[in-house]
């Protein structure tokens, strides 16, 4: 949501400030202690009269050209001798070839590590949040993951028939500010969202409605035009509507992510005042009463599916939680590997989540399956691709609710549909084979005649492919 800074056209600078600058020039050079130039001696040779600083200057730029120069060339040198020696000394290739080679191998998984957390919404935070607020809120910071619990509780006080969960309001403030955090913004304990979150202004431009200051520029600092403003954007004259004081402070406050949870629970209810956790309908005319917008009402609705799983199961990474689920099943190689802490903490996450809605029976995880993709070991066959499964990232389930995973499984179906609702280069999200080709046009999401019986998930990381070490995720 940008902010237009008003910017100062530059003015055309006078004859007196063209002097002071003259000025100024000349009072500097006083003290620079310049040789004294003869004009008279320049005008003799026809040429520019250049003052002793400056033919200074030039030398010390010719020296330092020079030297680069130098440098330059013993580099090319060196580079030329050693190609020499390589070419001619096949000994010398063969461990040129081989530490790099070394190399590879000891620096690949390093750098791959290295560079991981600079993914924006990283597996670590998530986890952090989930165990910060005692429960599953994913990419939900704590305190706005309190927010929504405490909107949805109350909703019946807006309508005895009106109820709706946490996952509906998550989906709607992940669409409008990834829950207060646009911008870098975020909530205090109180529940305060700072810096404000201020929208564009609405004046008809960038497909926007003509609204003009209905409340002198209190929420939205614009006292021409009104603004969406606050975690759930809401228009200064929907909140008059829809205000409310969720944290209890007597102030009826945009900004604050428990008033404006509670504002939207008070919205939504008013235009379905019904239980909109069992009937879609309701639920999908509700959202789009907060925006008139099918496709905002459809990015709302996938990402309230996500959240459905998320916050039941809190992408759970502690492998004893996941053994002692009775919805989890695994052969005994895959429950060792678990005990062990052979597997990815990403994999462990997605199978806590998915069994809190569906039993699975999942074989193999690390131990027992091939080292290259499609069978065979490295040693075999040094140009293989390397699978997931060997550095414990893979995983595949062969029944979902007591069913073999077959095409015609409706519940294996419904969690690869689900799969499909995380975020695309979210660490948590896995690469997924499937019996269904219908999902092989979505990153990531494959099907082939080796995934006809079980969903395989593989988590991105490095590994050895064709001969070089690569990261990847198919």
């Amino acid at each position: 949501m940008p902010v237009t800074t008003p910017q100062r056209q530059p003015t055309k600078p006078t004859a007196r400030s063209t002097k002071a600058v003259g000025q100024l020039a000349s009072f500097v050079s006083h003290f620079r202690k310049d040789a004294p130039a003869d004009p008279a001696a320049g005008a003799e040779r026809g040429a520019q009269v250049v003052p002793a600083s400056t033919r200074a200057r030039a030398a010390r730029a010719a020296a330092e050209t020079a030297k680069g120069a130098t440098k330059t060339a013993a580099k090319v040198a060196t580079k030329r001798a050693v190609v020499q020696v390589a070419t001619k000394n096949p000994y010398v290739m063969v461990v040129i070839v081989v530490a790099v080679f070394m190399l590879a191998i000891v620096l690949g998984p390093i750098i791959w590590l290295g560079t991981g957390n600079a993914n924006p919404n990283p597996l670590a935070v998530q986890l952090t949040f989930a165990q910060l607020a005692g429960g599953g809120t994913a990419d939900i910071p704590p305190i706005v993951f309190s927010a929504y619990v405490n909107a949805a509780a109350q909703a019946a006080t807006f309508d005895p028939n009106c109820a709706l969960r946490p996952a509906i309001l998550a989906g709607i403030g992940w669409r409008e500010t990834t829950h207060g955090t646009f911008g870098g913004a975020m909530a205090d304990a109180t529940g305060d969202v700072a810096p404000p979150i201020i929208g564009i202004p609405l004046n008809g431009e960038n497909n926007t409605a003509v609204i003009y200051d209905t409340d002198g520029g209190l929420w939205d600092q614009d006292t021409i035009w009104d603004r969406a403003v606050g975690p759930m954007q809401f228009i200064p004259s929907s909140w008059v509507l829809y205000g409310q004081d969720g944290n209890g402070d007597g102030v009826e406050n945009p900004h604050n992510v428990f008033d404006a949870a509670l504002g939207a629970v008070a919205h939504l209810c008013a235009a379905s005042p019904t239980d909109m956790n069992a009937s879609e309908d309701a639920l999908r005319a509700a959202i789009f009463a907060y925006n008139h917008s099918t496709e905002y009402v459809d990015a709302v609705m996938a990402r309230i599916l996500y959240y459905d799983y998320a916050l039941a199961a809190g992408f759970s990474s502690d492998p004893t939680a996941l053994l002692a689920n009775p919805n989890f099943s695994a052969c005994a190689a895959a429950v060792a590997d678990l005990e062990t802490g052979q597997v990815d903490a990403r994999a462990i996450s997605v199978l806590s989540s998915i069994v809190q809605t569906h039993s699975i029976h999942v074989c193999p995880l690390k131990s027992g399956h091939y080292q290259c993709v499609g069978g065979g070991s490295l040693a075999s066959n040094p140009y293989c691709t390397e699978s997931h499964h060997w550095y414990g990232r893979g995983v595949d389930i062969g029944s979902v609710d007591g069913v073999a995973v077959t095409s015609s499984n409706a519940s294996a179906h419904a969690i690869v549909q689900w799969l499909t609702t995380l975020p695309s280069g979210d660490p948590i999200r896995p690469n997924v084979g499937s019996p269904w080709p219908e999902f092989n046009a979505l990153p990531g999401f494959f099907h082939d005649s080796d995934h006809t019986d079980h969903i395989h998930l593989g988590f991105c990381g490095s590994r050895w492919s064709g001969g070089v070490w690569s990261d990847s995720c198919a």
